[in-house]
């Protein structure tokens, strides 16, 4: 076993754990979770939105206040009895992404040429496990 200087040992010792405690990002679709037999699947869903801060702005901007948009997702799962158990028949539909959201807010705010300080929601609704909703909801302030 080779032994290492003490400069380096120290080194090591104090830049492990500053390492792993850095956050780690992993993207994660936001599509709607469907169970059993799927009969037919056509949604999409967020993945990840890179979005500007204020101080990237240029100086010129008319700012716009508050935009809002939504997207969603809708899925629906029937339950039927089976030989031994309850098996399910499901099928989703709906364009539940940014890009859905983004034009609903283009229709509502047609003068609008860019977004800013941008909040993403995801609002789940599930009624007895049968009927799914699924909805990216955006906020963010807009300009001209």
């Amino acid at each position: 076993m080779k032994a290492c200087a003490l400069g380096a040992c120290l080194i090591t010792l104090v830049a492990s754990p500053l390492a792993t405690a850095q956050p780690s990002y992993e993207a994660k679709p936001g599509l709607l979770p469907m169970g059993g037999f799927i009969l037919f699947f056509d949604s999409e869903g967020p993945l990840s939105y890179v979005t500007s801060a204020p101080g990237d702005l240029p100086d010129d901007i008319i700012p716009l206040g508050e935009v809002k948009g939504r997207g969603c997702q809708y899925g629906l799962s029937i339950p039927l009895l089976g030989a031994s158990s309850i098996i399910q028949i499901s099928g989703g539909v709906g364009r539940g992404g940014y890009g859905k959201a983004l034009k609903d807010i283009k229709l509502r705010y047609p003068e609008l040429t860019g977004l800013y300080d941008v909040k993403i929601d995801d609002h789940f609704i599930s009624v007895l496990t049968m009927f799914r909703r699924i909805c990216v909801e955006i906020t963010a302030k807009g300009f001209k």
